[in-house]
C-alpha cells in the first residue's frame, strides 16, 4: 500500500501535469513580439520558449503549477530550464567549488530533476539574503545591476533550452521596494505571465484585477489564469462564471484545480524527501 505522501504526490502530479498541457498548448505559446529590452535573445524566441508562472498571493499554488509544467515538458523529451529570477528564501549550495546563496526552490528543483539545463547561478540570479533590501535602499547594491544579472542569466537559459519555466515570487507586487517586482522582471525579460488565483468568484477576481493592473502598468501580457483550491461542489459554477468574467477582458481560463485537503501537506521539503526515498534525487550543478 502506498504511503499518504506518495498518494498526495501522485495526485499533485496528475493535476499539475494536465494543467501543464493546457498552459503549453500551441495557441498559448505564440503571441505578437514586443520590443526587446536588452536581451541577448530575440523577443519572438522568448515568447515561443518561455513563460512566467506568478500568483495573486503567497501559497496560492504557484509552485504546484510550476512543478507540473516542468514535469510535463521533461516527459515530452524537451530540454527544460527552471528559473526563479528573484528569490527571498535562500540556502547555501556548492557549485564548481564555490559556495553560492540560491533560492530554496531552485535548489530543490535542481535536485529533483538533475537534467534541468543551466547552472545554479543562472537559475537563481538574484537572491535576497538578510538585510538585502536595506543594502539596495542605501545604494550599496544597484537595482540596474540586478536587472542586468537577470537578463544575462535568462538569455543563457533561453539559448540553451527548448523551454524555460520562470517562477515568480509571492504576488505580483513583491519586490517593489527595490524596483524589482514580478511585473518589472517579466517586462525586462519580455515574458508573458500565467497567473494562479485562489478558487472563488468575487474576492478571487478582485485580487486578480489588482495584480493584473500592475502587469498592465509595465506592459506585460497576462496569458491566462489558473484557479486553485476550488470547492469541488462549486467547481462547475465557479468555472462557468469565472470564465465569463475573464472573457470580458479577453483572457482565457487555463485550468481549475479542485481543493484537496491533503495537497497543502505536501511541502517542497516533503516533496524532496519523498523523491529522495525513491532514489530519484541526485546532486547537480
Amino acid at each position: 500500500m502506498s504511503s499518504p505522501v506518495s498518494q498526495v504526490f501522485s495526485s499533485l502530479m496528475r493535476i499539475s501535469s494536465s494543467l501543464a498541457r493546457a498552459c503549453s498548448s500551441p495557441s498559448l505559446l505564440s503571441s505578437p513580439a514586443l520590443p526587446r529590452r536588452g536581451l541577448s535573445v530575440s523577443s519572438s524566441d522568448v515568447k515561443r520558449k518561455a513563460v512566467m508562472v506568478a500568483a495573486t498571493g503567497q501559497h496560492h499554488g504557484k509552485t504546484t503549477v510550476t512543478l507540473g509544467m516542468v514535469h510535463e515538458l521533461l516527459a515530452r523529451g524537451r530540454r527544460v530550464s527552471y528559473q526563479k529570477p528573484v528569490g527571498q528564501q535562500t540556502v547555501p549550495v556548492v557549485c564548481q567549488g564555490k559556495e553560492l546563496q540560491v533560492d530554496r526552490d531552485v535548489d530543490i528543483f535542481k535536485h529533483v530533476w538533475p537534467q534541468l539545463v543551466g547552472s545554479y547561478s543562472d537559475a537563481s540570479p538574484v537572491a535576497f539574503p538578510p538585510g538585502f533590501t536595506r543594502m539596495v535602499l542605501d545604494g550599496k547594491v544597484q537595482t540596474r545591476d540586478l536587472v542586468q544579472r537577470c537578463r544575462e542569466s535568462f538569455g543563457r537559459l533561453v539559448e540553451a533550452s527548448d523551454y524555460v519555466v520562470v517562477e515568480g515570487t509571492g504576488h505580483i507586487g513583491v519586490g517593489s521596494i527595490i524596483d524589482l517586482n514580478n511585473a518589472q522582471v517579466a517586462a525586462e525579460l519580455d515574458l508573458d505571465v500565467v497567473m494562479v488565483a485562489p478558487g472563488g468568484l468575487g474576492v478571487s477576481f478582485d485580487v486578480l484585477a489588482a495584480n493584473h493592473a500592475l502587469l498592465k502598468e509595465h506592459g506585460v501580457r497576462l496569458k491566462g489564469v489558473v484557479l486553485n483550491k476550488v470547492d469541488e461542489k462549486k467547481k462547475d459554477m465557479i468555472e462557468h462564471y469565472y470564465r465569463k468574467a475573464l472573457q470580458r477582458i479577453d483572457i482565457p481560463l487555463l485550468g481549475v484545480i479542485p481543493s484537496d485537503a491533503e495537497l497543502p501537506l505536501l511541502s517542497m521539503k516533503s516533496f524532496s524527501r519523498l523523491l529522495s526515498r525513491n532514489r530519484l534525487l541526485a546532486c547537480c550543478c
